[in-house]
């Protein structure tokens, strides 16, 4: 009798994982809900630092996700954007997050929903981000 393959799971690879190194690392803890509270998984977030460098994750099955970047990189213009398939898009500029401190952040139904496909090309695209 033939045994099952063992699938193993294996992260989506990070900037550290890469050989790249992050000089002036800070943090964004989030937890990302519905408007009823519950939490929301695999939503894919990408930081957009300046017109070089942005930094990727994803929500875990608790809705909790982390995020390290270079803060130099930080400009005013700077923001933290949020894709979920049935939820409108967001964006929150970096200037208006406590760094180090877990942040609550509540997605919403609105006029512009993102659909399945919107979703899951997000989701993929942005692996690609820290090299632009």
């Amino acid at each position: 009798m033939k045994s099952s393959p063992v699938i193993v799971y294996k992260d989506i690879p990070h900037i550290e994982d890469e050989g790249k190194s992050i000089k002036n690392k800070s943090y964004l803890y989030f937890k990302v809900s519905d408007e009823q509270g519950n939490s929301l998984t695999s939503v894919a977030s990408k930081l957009i630092a300046d017109s070089t460098s942005c930094y990727i994750t994803y929500s875990d099955f608790d809705g909790l996700a982390q995020l390290s970047f270079d803060q130099s990189k930080i400009t005013s213009t700077s923001y933290l954007e949020i894709v979920f398939k049935g939820f409108s898009k967001k964006r929150i500029p970096v200037a208006s997050l406590k760094k180090e401190q877990l942040q609550f952040i509540q997605l919403k139904k609105g006029d512009s929903i993102v659909s399945e496909e919107a979703y899951k090309m997000y989701y993929f695209q942005i692996r690609s981000c820290w090299n632009w």
